[in-house]
């Protein structure tokens, strides 16, 4: 993140269980201004990485499906605030990765969008 401070991430509250289904928007709304605001502050240098996880529960497959429909969701929710879609990359890891390395696998912590701006390639 080029402004220094570390990436803005929004956590599986704010969907209903086992769906992509956004349960509380306006929980999302300073989170989204926040990441579109650094974005525009960058003046569009570096996209916008949108990368979905679950917690290790169930089949690999569709956890990959359901964080990468999580992770759409946001994607829309920063093109609605200003970022152009060609900025916004977006990505479903499902449990094959850890957000939070530390935290057990089946652990709500892992139940998380993470969205950061990245080196351009």
């Amino acid at each position: 993140d080029p402004s220094g401070e570390p990436p803005a991430a929004i956590d599986n509250a704010a969907f209903f269980p086992d769906s992509d289904t956004v349960l509380d928007l306006a929980g999302f709304r300073p989170k989204i201004a926040l990441m579109v605001a650094r974005y525009n502050a960058a003046r569009g240098a570096f996209p916008m990485e949108v990368k979905g996880f679950t917690a290790a529960f169930g089949n690999s497959d569709s956890a990959r499906i359901l964080s990468r429909q999580r992770a759409a969701v946001i994607g829309d929710l920063l093109a609605a605030g200003g970022v152009p879609r060609s900025d916004i990359h977006c990505l479903g890891v499902g449990f094959d990765e850890a957000a939070y390395p530390t935290e057990a696998p089946r652990s709500a912590a892992q139940r998380v969008v993470i969205m950061k701006l990245v080196k351009r390639a």
